[in-house]
């Protein structure tokens, strides 16, 4: 039970910019960043599992078969920890260029779906919306600390990942 727990509050752990609107609260967390680059190049670096361990802030890899209705396992960013920390979570979406989502849930306590959404701004830049949402007896009393934190850690990955694109390779 003490790995559920300790599984679900790292799921919850994500990174977010700070735009007009985002929101945090108790039943979920949402972010938004605007990338000058086409949603195209953005899902190659979103899409590509194999590639986060080079670039994303939370989370150092993937593990499974990248296709719809699959379990994955992914591992999170731990500084300073010895231990390997993951959780799994089933790939709910995985629409090239427009969405990806995965989610996991041990009803009826809790069920979480995180998701990204790119958007087109221009033939230029995407607007990135990262979020979460809870359900479920846990996801109605998310606290508040904890939307906190998430909301900050999606805010990290979203400028880390906008860097990596708007850098010109050497």
């Amino acid at each position: 039970m003490k790995a559920f727990f300790l599984s679900c509050l790292f799921l919850l752990a994500g990174i977010a910019a700070l735009p007009a609107q985002s929101f945090s609260g108790p039943r979920g967390v949402q972010t938004e960043i605007v990338i000058k680059a086409t949603p195209q190049q953005v899902w190659e670096k979103l899409g590509n599992f194999s590639d986060y361990a080079s670039w994303h802030t939370y989370l150092s890899g993937v593990e499974g078969t990248v296709k719809k209705g699959r379990m994955l396992k992914f591992y999170l960013r731990k500084p300073g920890s010895r231990k390997k920390n993951y959780f799994k979570a089933k790939l709910l979406t995985m629409d090239a260029d427009r969405e990806l989502a995965w989610g996991g849930s041990f009803m009826p306590f809790i069920k979480a779906r995180h998701y990204f959404i790119l958007q087109p701004v221009d033939a230029e830049h995407t607007r990135l919306l990262q979020g979460e949402y809870w359900k479920g007896w846990f996801g109605k009393s998310m606290g508040k600390k904890i939307c906190e934190e998430t909301f900050f850690n999606f805010g990290e990955m979203n400028e880390k990942l906008k860097q990596v694109l708007e850098t010109p390779p050497n």
